[in-house]
């Protein structure tokens, strides 16, 4: 992980709860974003669609029940 300094546990704990905090704010930009878009009639539609016809329904539909 190239963000880890050699030696330093003091700034890989820091650099991992900064890249923590980073992945969290992006989750709730998303959420927030996934949310407003439900709003929406023709994404509504859209996301019907990808559940049948996506890429996880196609491997569901061929390898059976997938839950990671």
């Amino acid at each position: 992980m190239p963000f880890v300094p050699r030696g330093d546990w003091a700034g890989t704990l820091r650099a991992c709860a900064l890249l923590g905090l980073v992945n969290l704010i992006y989750y709730l930009r998303a959420f927030t974003e996934e949310r407003h878009l439900s709003r929406d009639p023709e994404y509504r539609a859209y996301c019907a669609w990808i559940a049948r016809h996506g890429l996880w329904a196609r491997l569901k539909r061929r390898f059976g029940r997938l839950d990671f």
